[in-house]
């Protein structure tokens, strides 16, 4: 590998833990201000975007155990966020998805978060950020690791 395109990837480590670091310096809520911990954020996030998962499912894509999944989702379950159904596919296992207030809570957090990132990419004009879009999905389609994580259904 050419020693300046080395160099340039880690500037782009060195700068892209900086912009991680903005993104949460941006944060004046936290989960928390909207009745739910970190936790269950991550995991009210990973039933919004996907469909049909099973507490098996969201341990794999989070990479945590059953377990803790199951205590999230049960405290998700009591808060009203979350339902579980049987799965008619296999009634061994129970299909987790949002309720319609998980679905509220959810869009309410999303708006948040939205609002915060667009102080974060305010230097970059619409152009630019289209550009940033495009090369983040290359990255990422090059890598299918990623996108199974993220799109597991």
């Amino acid at each position: 590998m050419d020693h300046n395109r080395e160099f340039i990837i880690q500037e782009i480590f060195e700068n892209m833990d900086s912009m991680r670091q903005t993104m949460f310096k941006q944060k004046k809520v936290s989960p928390a201000d909207f009745g739910i911990s970190p936790a269950q954020g991550i995991v009210l996030h990973t039933i919004a975007n996907r469909s049909s998962l099973s507490i098996t499912d969201i341990a794999e894509i989070l990479r945590v155990s059953r377990s803790a999944v199951t205590q999230l989702v049960d405290s998700l379950v009591k808060s009203g966020f979350v339902s579980r159904e049987a799965n008619p596919k296999d009634r061994r296992t129970m299909i987790i998805s949002l309720t319609e207030e998980g679905k509220s809570k959810w869009q309410d957090f999303q708006q948040f978060h939205i609002q915060n990132m667009t102080k974060v990419f305010k230097p970059l004009n619409d152009q630019e950020l289209k550009i940033f879009r495009d090369l983040l999905l290359k990255i990422i389609g090059n890598h299918p690791n990623i996108l199974e994580s993220r799109d597991k259904t």
